[in-house]
């Protein structure tokens, strides 16, 4: 049996880990959730929101600890026309939130979960992601970003990545895009600290001031993070007892 680390930012997105595993789960000391997921044990890690307490959680957990792989899993948005909402992507590589700093993912992890998502018949794609501090409400926004040559972004990646691969442990990133290109959002950003905190009250004037909006948000999320749980079955109920290797190159290129 495989011990896989899987690392999301939200009880929204942990929650789709946890129906993958059909909600049998032990609460570990270290704060996470242990899981069978098919061959697999699966340790589900809620970090927060935002690059900060992604690194922290990261490096944190694997100072202690050293899994087969490190998985990280949760929403993305597009930054480009050809990737639509409720697509599954898995990143070939992570770029920082400046884009000056590149982390590689394991090509082997990436390519096999690309092979069982086709299988199940999931529309699937391998992507380049950015993480940011701030969440992209804009299409002016997410079109900046495109610039650095990422096709997705969200605000975690990277650091996961990054302290998997300085510790030589494979890493792959599955996500599934909630918002397109061109759906513009309410500006979230208002309601998070730059720690990753969420304002209850602020996020609670967001959604009175759009409302409809806000319905159909969720109603897009809800069938995201079903596809998101379909997704992770196939991918965390794979064999991963062959030996795999760990990211090629190194966080920082």
């Amino acid at each position: 049996m495989s011990l896989l680390y899987v690392f999301a930012a939200t009880k929204t997105e942990a929650d789709a880990v946890l129906r993958a595993a059909d909600g049998k789960a032990r609460v570990c000391g270290n704060g996470g959730l242990k899981a069978p997921i098919g061959p697999n044990e699966v340790l589900i890690v809620t970090t927060g929101m935002g690059p900060r307490r992604a690194r922290a959680r990261a490096h944190d957990l694997l100072a202690k600890a050293q899994p087969e792989a490190v998985i990280v899993t949760g929403s993305c948005g597009s930054l480009t026309e050809t990737l639509d909402e409720d697509c599954v992507v898995t990143y070939t590589a992570c770029l920082s939130a400046d884009a000056t700093r590149s982390a590689p993912c394991s090509t082997v992890l990436a390519d096999a979960m690309i092979r069982r998502l086709q299988s199940e018949s999931l529309r699937c794609a391998p992507v380049v992601g950015v993480t940011t501090e701030r969440i992209a409400t804009t299409t002016q926004e997410k079109l900046a970003l495109a610039r650095s040559g990422a096709s997705v972004v969200d605000m975690e990646s990277y650091e996961v990545i990054s302290a998997a691969t300085q510790r030589g442990i494979a890493s792959a990133v599955i996500r599934v895009v909630t918002d397109s290109l061109d759906r513009e959002l309410p500006d979230f950003n208002r309601a998070v600290n730059p720690n990753g905190e969420v304002n209850p009250w602020a996020m609670l004037r967001i959604v009175v001031g759009s409302p409809i909006l806000m319905a159909k948000l969720v109603g897009i999320n809800r069938r995201a993070m079903a596809t998101l749980t379909r997704a992770l079955k196939t991918v965390l109920g794979a064999d991963w007892t062959e030996p795999q290797p760990a990211c090629e190159g190194g966080a920082g290129t």
